[in-house]
């Protein structure tokens, strides 16, 4: 092996061989600067997937108050629609009120079913629907035995009052309308 040498005028103070600590110092500086890229890019990840996580708590939230507008829509829908079909019923009715088109027997029954008891019942009527009650009774095709009426011009056809010694039963066509309306709303 050929030998060199090397006359210097000054000392040494430092000295360096390459070889193969080189290479590996090389490859540990790469290594680094790889990994601190990959740790920016994960940084970047972190971000992006909290921006995401940020964005799908805001659609979230925005669908919960989406659904609660559109459950209030409907609910005041309903109520609107509940509310126009009593107006409709009450204009159609009162139509055939004044056409003397319903069954004022019907309607006494059904307020009698209403009240506490039937016996001593006594039952208010328009004069037009008492007169046609004691019709009913004459011709025997009412059976209202034991109850008496009474005719009222405060009370509107169509509609009775019905009073027992246990309680009292109003059947007003308006008040049925309304109760079918809150029911309906509700």
């Amino acid at each position: 092996m050929n030998m060199v040498t090397v006359n210097l005028d000054r000392p040494i103070a430092t000295a360096q061989i390459f070889g193969q600590e080189d290479d590996q110092m090389i490859l540990q500086a790469a290594e680094d600067q790889a990994k601190a890229i990959l740790d920016a890019e994960m940084q970047k990840i972190e971000v992006e997937k909290s921006r995401i996580l940020q964005l799908i708590s805001a659609v979230e939230a925005a669908a919960i108050e989406i659904d609660g507008l559109r459950k209030n829509a409907i609910k005041e829908n309903n109520e609107q629609i509940a509310l126009l079909a009593v107006e409709i019923a009450r204009k159609i009715l009162a139509s055939e009120i004044e056409e003397g088109k319903y069954d004022i027997a019907a309607i006494i029954e059904k307020s009698l079913q209403a009240a506490p008891s039937r016996e001593g019942a006594t039952i208010r009527l328009s004069p037009d629907d008492h007169a046609t009650v004691e019709e009913l009774i004459k011709s025997g095709n009412g059976s209202f035995e034991g109850i008496t009426f009474e005719p009222d011009s405060s009370i509107l056809p169509a509609n009775c009052f019905v009073s027992t010694s246990k309680g009292v039963v109003e059947y007003f066509i308006n008040d049925q309308l309304s109760s079918i309306g809150e029911m309906l709303a509700g």
